[in-house]
This record gives C-alpha cells, sequence and structure tokens, in this order.
C-alpha cells in the first residue's frame, strides 16, 4: 500500500502504531487525520507522521491487514487467557515458612 506505518512511528505494536492501524481497519484514509492518532509522548509531530501515511488504497491488502489485525488480537486474548490461568495456579503455591533453627541459641 505504499503506507508506512512503521516509519511513521518507532513501535508499531505500541499505543499510536496501533491506533493508526486500527482506524485504516476501520476504514479512514486520510493521513492528517491519522497523524492526530498520535500519542502525546510520540517523539514525532503529527505533520512528520502524516507525510508517511500516504499510499495505495487498494482493497486486497486492506483486507489483508484486516484479517492480520484479528489473528494479532485473537493471539493478544490467547496469551492473556494463558497469562491469567498461570497467575491463578501460582497462586495456590503457598511460599515455606522460615523456619528458625531452634539448637543455636
Amino acid at each position: 500500500m505504499n503506507v508506512r506505518v512503521h516509519r511513521a512511528v518507532s513501535d508499531i505494536q505500541g499505543s499510536t502504531g496501533m491506533r493508526i492501524i486500527r482506524a485504516i481497519v476501520e476504514g479512514q484514509r486520510d493521513p492528517l487525520e491519522l497523524a492526530k492518532l498520535r500519542d502525546p509522548g510520540c517523539h514525532k509531530s503529527e505533520q512528520e507522521i502524516a507525510e508517511q501515511l500516504s499510499g495505495h488504497w487498494r482493497e486486497d491488502y486492506l483486507f489483508s491487514l484486516q484479517q492480520s489485525l484479528k489473528m494479532y488480537d485473537a493471539i493478544g486474548e490467547r496469551i492473556a487467557a494463558y497469562e491469567k490461568e498461570i497467575l491463578r495456579r501460582l497462586g495456590k503455591w503457598k511460599s515455606p515458612t522460615c523456619r528458625t533453627d531452634r539448637r543455636r541459641n
């Protein structure tokens, strides 16, 4: 698509990158509007980001992006479920109590 999100932001999986990707999937195409989604802590200005976000919005590429985002979200859900289960199981383990050696005194 020649849309360079990876050059617009340093971390595509960060808050700015994911907001931009989600907005593209939802139909936003205006680079200036997409750039407004930047996180206040982002090092690049809206103008710098917007310069990287113009391109060719081919339907087949947009469909592929949409499907990739769905897979990304599904994997994130699976990871969260595993983390929750791991923490639940770790919570069942009790830390061993410290025993003092009574023979010392």
